[in-house]
């Protein structure tokens, strides 16, 4: 059974697609280790030796890498990569989630993950309808008997689009 803590620490391992608990002092992990010492702390009640020993780091490490998070928020790329990993991670606001059972929680994610996934398919959908207005308007332009042929031999437009090539 997966903690909260392991939740936090796979969902950014995940988004980032780097394991934060590797030894390393790069940049990027580091400041992806910092997030995660800063929303374990905030959003658990774990304490500073548990949310270290996750990624083989001590407590002290936990306290300064939650410093270092108040201080390189004030910089653009540091922002970014916290309003990525936010993105991914909406069960988080505003909760504490160890009040939260791990059925509740998984519940939260599959719902953000609902929402984003119906965002995208919304997009592709106006990016479908506004290609196909787009190529409707193209057919129209042409002579009428390239129109004709091209209607009847080169291509078999569903039921919406012919609707669509009337209109016009």
């Amino acid at each position: 059974m997966e903690t909260n803590l392991q939740l936090i620490y796979n969902s950014i391992s995940k988004t980032s697609g780097i394991d934060i608990a590797e030894k390393t002092r790069r940049r990027e992990v580091v400041w992806l280790r910092n997030i995660y010492f800063y929303f374990a702390k905030k959003h658990t009640k774990a304490s500073l030796e548990k949310i270290g020993k996750l990624v083989n780091r001590d407590h002290a490490t936990v306290l300064h890498g939650i410093k270092k998070y108040h201080i390189n928020i004030i910089y653009d790329d540091f922002k970014a990569l916290v309003a990525t990993i936010k993105k991914e991670l909406p069960y988080l606001e505003g909760e504490d989630i160890d009040k939260l059972t791990r059925e509740e929680l998984e519940i939260k994610m599959l719902y953000s993950n609902k929402k984003r996934l119906e965002k995208q398919i919304e997009i592709y959908k106006n990016m479908i309808d506004s290609d196909s207005f787009e190529f409707i308007n193209e057919i129209k332009e042409l002579p009428a008997d390239q129109k004709k042929d091209f209607e009847v031999y080169k291509w078999r437009p569903h039921k919406k689009m012919l609707e669509l090539m009337h209109k016009l």
